[in-house]
């Protein structure tokens, strides 16, 4: 097996000591994927532990965090951004800490790739950093980097992080599948009176244009055919809201269904009910439901570790 990774430029290690369990170093300095026999010999620890992966360019600084986590947690490491990406695409870690200056892919750079693919931007990470500056710590906070932690630290206070993160992380996938269950997609009324109709008529309105961005309160009264003083007095005592937070509603509500089909992208999805970019997308949604929208994902697409 080392000898195959070898020939792929790469290298596996095995760390073990006795009381603090067992970590795989996996290098791969030029290769963007992970062999299949690679992600066997890996995935063979049956202990239905969390998996975390950490990505730190220095070995020693990785055999210590190994060391540190090893007891509770399956460690898998690279040592550069890029292997980590291989890793991280392969294996879905529950979590992963990574060092900001690294060769090949810096961290900061690895965690863009991972906030845009859909299967990980919502795995909890921990940037670690000699440096201390604001620039680099807000810089961090816009990439949705959890925790920001510089070098050296407590190991109690990493061990205390990663409970944490993971335990969030484990509340926010319940908290989604309760609401997942209970939320009632949107369904037009079936009319009666004459309010019902115009209130009816108005939330088809939107529906049919919800994708595009430059729907507003003008352009839903002329498709609509309501007058506008008409429709914010409606909207207002049957709504309890004005109308553009109405179509904002609507439009985070559909997203959330989307979401929980799993079958397009956050960005996508922000586009697809009318938001001008993702990130006022992730703003209002996380306004509206309290979590992120990479977050209000459930756990149903993430594959089962083989055996």
């Amino acid at each position: 097996m080392k000898k195959y990774l070898e020939l792929m430029g790469g290298n596996i290690s095995l760390y073990s000591k006795e009381g603090q369990g067992t970590s795989f170093v996996v290098t791969l300095p030029v290769s963007d994927n992970v062999t299949p026999q690679l992600r066997q010999d890996v995935a063979d620890d049956s202990s239905g532990r969390p998996k975390i992966l950490i990505v730190e360019d220095n070995i020693q600084i990785g055999e210590f965090i190994s060391g540190i986590l090893g007891k509770e947690y399956t460690c898998l490491r690279a040592e550069n951004g890029r292997s980590g990406l291989s890793i991280a695409c392969s294996f879905i870690p529950d979590l992963i800490i990574a060092d900001e200056m690294m060769p090949i892919t810096g961290g900061l750079e690895m965690v863009r790739q991972l906030k845009a693919h859909p299967r990980l931007s919502s795995v909890p990470i921990i940037m670690l950093t000699a440096k201390s500056d604001n620039k680099t710590e807000n810089e961090s906070i816009k990439l949705g980097i959890d925790v920001f932690m510089t070098k050296p630290f407590e190991p109690s206070a990493l061990l205390g992080r990663i409970s944490q993160l993971l335990k969030s992380r484990s509340e926010i996938t319940e908290k989604v599948r309760i609401q997942a269950i209970t939320e009632v997609e949107y369904k037009p009324i079936e009319a009666e009176s004459t309010t019902e109709k115009v209130l009816a008529k108005i939330a088809k309105t939107i529906e049919e244009n919800i994708a595009d961005p430059d729907l507003n309160v003008n352009m839903l009264c002329e498709k609509s055919g309501v007058a506008q003083k008409q429709l914010y007095r409606l909207i207002k005592k049957y709504m309890g809201t004005s109308p553009l937070d109405y179509i904002r509603q609507v439009r985070l509500q559909k997203a959330a269904m989307l979401l929980s089909q799993h079958r397009f992208t956050v960005s996508e999805i922000s586009y697809m009910v009318g938001f001008k970019t993702p990130s006022y997308f992730a703003k209002c949604f996380q306004a509206h439901y309290g979590v992120k929208p990479s977050q209000y994902r459930s756990d149903d697409e993430k594959p089962e570790t083989q055996a």
